[in-house]
């Protein structure tokens, strides 16, 4: 599971509100490869298949958005270019984001679909769950995107990740991460 700070995620947001208005996402991968994504979350999910379509499409996403961002008259500020710095990071934390609002999330790619089908996944699960007597699971969409991302970028279900950021005397942000084991 993932926990982002609200800090990464109105970072994330923003930086999905530029891929979504200049069409990167589905730039990013072929039409076939759209249909496989679509059709492995729909019907068989295929994880592996998933995560390579995914790690693809956030590959270009993030290499275009730090490298092409002058040529593409992408505005790119200090907190946006130190987000998409780590690579990995960024991309889980988009992919998080996508999902947990799927709005970002192009309609090419299965749109709110795929949102419901995470839905439903977890509703079954809290089904589940209730007639065992345990203690209720929380079925929110954004608890659905982080478990969502945790299967795809194979992250164990007990890793808490979290960012902090604080300030130093010389006003500059410095990021802590922390990473623990519950």
């Amino acid at each position: 599971m993932i926990i982002q700070s609200e800090y990464q995620r109105m970072i994330a947001k923003r930086v999905l509100a530029i891929v979504k208005k200049q069409h990167l996402l589905e730039n990013a991968i072929k039409d076939d490869r759209r249909r496989q994504f679509y059709e492995a979350f729909l019907k068989h999910p295929n994880q592996s298949r998933i995560k390579s379509i995914v790690d693809k499409a956030m590959e270009f996403v993030v290499y275009t958005l730090t490298i092409r961002s002058r040529e593409l008259r992408i505005i790119e500020d200090h907190e946006m270019q130190r987000f998409l710095f780590d690579t990995g990071k960024a991309k889980r934390a988009l992919f998080s984001e996508m999902m947990a609002n799927p709005e970002f999330l192009p309609r090419d790619w299965g749109g709110d679909q795929v949102t419901r089908c995470i839905q439903k996944t977890l509703t079954d699960d809290k089904q589940t769950t209730e007639s065992a007597g345990d203690d209720e699971v929380d079925v929110s969409l954004a608890k659905a995107a982080r478990a969502t991302v945790g299967r795809v970028y194979n992250i164990p279900a007990n890793l808490h990740h979290a960012v902090v950021f604080k300030k130093t005397g010389s006003g500059h942000t410095v990021e802590n991460e922390r990473v623990s084991l519950v």
